[in-house]
């Protein structure tokens, strides 16, 4: 898997970044040497890629989507995601005011409104289900195997 963009829909909330193959470092740069780098979003823009992999969200648990949703930020606004597996592109939509159902897209799949539960079933199988592995696999892994792709410091 390698993604390539993250953006939200309809309002862009910050600029959409295309990744680069690889590892991908997300860090802040201080203007003065006396600004502080806490708070300028680093830790957020992970959180908007892990809802965009179908990561936990929960409008009452305090966490910083959470806390933006609960103060209008992010109510009628969705993640797409775009990635790539095997040569093919993918895109990912999920709602914020709908955060149970998601989109998986590509020209040769359409999966609108699933549940995220059924659609981890189907990343899982793109993702990580290789034809030739003789050990066993369990497409309930998706959500700690994912982990691997994400790791928020």
């Amino acid at each position: 898997m390698k993604l390539l963009s993250i953006s939200t829909q309809p309002v862009e909330l910050f600029p959409a970044p295309e990744f680069d193959p690889g590892f991908n470092f997300i860090y802040g740069v201080k203007d003065l040497p006396e600004d502080s780098l806490n708070g300028i979003g680093k830790s957020l823009f992970l959180d908007f890629i892990d809802f965009g992999l179908l990561g936990y969200f929960n409008p009452n648990h305090n966490s910083r989507l959470s806390r933006a949703y609960n103060k209008d930020l992010l109510k009628n606004c969705s993640v797409n995601l775009a990635f790539e597996v095997n040569g093919i592109k993918y895109n990912l939509i999920r709602s914020f005011n709908d955060f149970n159902n998601a989109s998986l897209y590509s020209n040769k799949i359409n999966h609108k409104d699933k549940y995220i539960r059924e659609l981890s079933n189907i990343l899982f199988d793109l993702i990580f289900t290789r034809p030739n592995y003789p050990g066993f696999s369990d497409n309930n892994w998706y959500s700690k195997l994912i982990q691997f792709y994400l790791k928020i410091q």
